[in-house]
């Protein structure tokens, strides 16, 4: 047992295994085997759970395809020294799957805010202490991704940010709830929105167009759009590290892509209004499946996505920013993980998705974790698909009307840039 682990932290770590086995078992090193870094997966959610989010003050909202929203105290457990993280509340609203989460400080400063996108074509602002719903904001269609402004001082006031599948991203103050702004430029509905920790005027949208655009968001201005996607890009991240702005994205053409802005790009762009068409990624890396979400580590030393396909292997990888490499995998899940976050301070990396169930890491860990998971049954398998398919439901639920003013215009939907690619139906499942 001890010679299998070894072997495969070394292989991690892309040491020699042979000098590395040696050390490591023969006592040369003075290091202690590290930990595969799994602490726990956390059960209770009944459908698949579609986005995650963890707060400044250590509390982890997950949301799931059944509406159920729930938030789980990380902080219990670091303080008592034990790997046992209980839910603590339920929140009750949304009448359909909860697509997107994300925290928020309070205007006030007394807790924070936790802001909720759904099916149910709403974004719901919460008090993520006393579980009170504070705010509806109504949407014309699904709100599939949300995300809160930095603030530079705390006595600015609270921004949010929604990726609706009309195409349009918006912002809205938290407290009035009347939006700020309408981004309209995307020929497809929208997945994610992301603000930048560099500049934190800058909004970046993910669409089923194949594209992701940057915008000045005071402004109200398309600044970039970044082609090269062969499908949906179905999510978007900045890096928080200073420097060059470097952002993420990853689709269902099973790519993902390190984007990076030279300083002289941005200035020349900000200041002159010239802004390259031509942007090219500094890093492409191919998944075997579709790549579902991104999420970049609080240092923006590492960057996450997470991939899964009916019959393959669902996993998470994590990816060295500097280097592009592939670090650490980790493919515990059975199914499909749809959502991946890291914790503010750093320590924990959490995934979910088609399994039901959220699974806790050591963020700090080097070593891989692909335990081998027993195959499913046949049972198991149609409700995969059945999950996948109210899945793809969900997403192409608005379909309709605009496939029905497609066919007046003799457009069909085999050409409408809001429908999947062939290769994201459901034979990629397969």
């Amino acid at each position: 047992m001890a010679y299998t682990f070894a072997a495969a932290w070394c292989v991690s770590q892309l040491l020699l295994p042979v000098t590395c086995l040696e050390e490591l078992l023969q006592g040369g090193s003075s290091e202690p085997l590290p930990p595969l870094g799994f602490l726990g997966a956390l059960q209770g959610h009944k459908t698949a759970i579609y986005a995650l989010a963890i707060s400044e003050q250590g509390r982890l909202a997950s949301g799931a395809k059944d509406g159920a929203l729930s938030l789980w105290n990380l902080t219990s457990a670091v303080a008592g020294g034990s790997q046992s993280f209980s839910k603590t509340k339920k929140f009750k609203g949304h009448s359909k799957g909860i697509t997107a989460l994300a925290f928020a400080p309070d205007p006030d400063g007394a807790s924070e805010l936790l802001i909720s996108g759904s099916a149910d074509n709403t974004s719901r602002i919460w008090d993520a202490s006393s579980g009170k719903l504070l705010q509806v904001i109504a949407h014309p269609r699904t709100v599939f991704g949300v995300a809160a402004r930095p603030r530079q001082k705390a006595s600015e006031s609270v921004e949010l940010a929604t990726a609706c599948w009309d195409g349009v991203a918006r912002t809205f103050g938290v407290n009035s709830g009347v939006p700020k702004a309408e981004l309209v430029g995307h020929q497809g509905g929208l997945y994610a929105v992301a603000y930048s920790q560099f500049d934190h005027s800058l909004l970046a949208t993910a669409s089923a167009d194949r594209t992701v655009k940057i915008w000045d968001v005071d402004k109200g201005e398309l600044l970039w759009t970044l082609r090269g996607h062969g499908d949906h890009v179905t999510s978007v991240d900045w890096s928080p590290a200073a420097g060059v702005p470097v952002l993420a994205s990853g689709g269902w053409d099973r790519k993902f892509r390190l984007w990076e802005i030279p300083l002289q790009e941005v200035k020349a762009c900000r200041e002159t209004g010239q802004c390259s068409a031509d942007l090219v990624p500094r890093k492409v890396a191919r998944h075997p499946q579709l790549v579902w979400r991104v999420a970049f580590s609080p240092t923006g030393a590492r960057v996450a996505a997470c991939h899964g396909a009916v019959g393959q292997s669902p996993t998470v990888v994590i990816y060295d920013v500097d280097t592009g490499r592939v670090v650490r995998r980790l493919g515990r899940h059975k199914d499909t993980p749809l959502t991946i976050a890291y914790s503010p301070s750093g320590h924990y990396l959490v995934s979910a998705g088609m399994d039901r169930k959220i699974h806790l890491y050591d963020a700090h860990a080097l070593s891989d974790d692909m335990p081998q998971g027993d195959l499913d049954d046949e049972e198991e398998r149609m409700k995969w698909l059945q999950d996948i398919t109210d899945y793809r439901k969900e997403l192409n639920g608005t379909l309709k009307v605009e496939n029905e003013s497609s066919a007046q215009g003799n457009e069909s939907e085999a050409t409408h840039p809001w429908m999947p690619h062939p290769m994201s139906g459901m034979a990629a499942f397969m």
